[in-house]
């Protein structure tokens, strides 16, 4: 009898925490990162995150800068202000210093902050 309990306690014992071991974390020489439940975090140690779940995600930079996206749909800010976005297929972006571009549907287009163009694709 003592041997088939101590048998039970230790199957209950490798058992039970496989049932929480949907949580994770992990902690390196350049950050940690953690999640359980369907969402992550992450953390870099000059001061970066990201994190994430339910479809979505969102990242700040050590330096600045950001990002975020979900649902089909993204966001970008640069540290120096250039921002981008993109989804359902199609992107544009705006630079910090002038100069924008877009694409979509098999082509792009882009102008530089001194007017000068680019483009290419399928349609040119």
């Amino acid at each position: 009898m003592k041997r088939a309990m101590l048998g039970l306690v230790g199957l209950l014992s490798i058992a039970l925490p496989l049932d929480s071991a949907h949580a994770w974390s992990h902690a390196g020489r350049y950050g940690t990162a953690s999640g359980g439940g369907g969402s992550w975090q992450a953390h870099g140690w000059h001061g970066g995150s990201a994190s994430g779940g339910g479809g979505s995600w969102s990242a700040h930079g050590a330096y600045g800068g950001s990002a975020s996206g979900g649902g089909g749909s993204w966001h970008a800010t640069g540290a120096y202000g250039g921002k981008a976005s993109g989804g359902e297929g199609s992107w544009h972006a705006a630079g910090a210093y002038g100069g924008t571009a877009s694409g979509g549907g098999g082509s792009w287009h882009a102008t530089g902050a001194y007017g000068n163009t680019a483009y290419g694709g399928y349609d040119h």
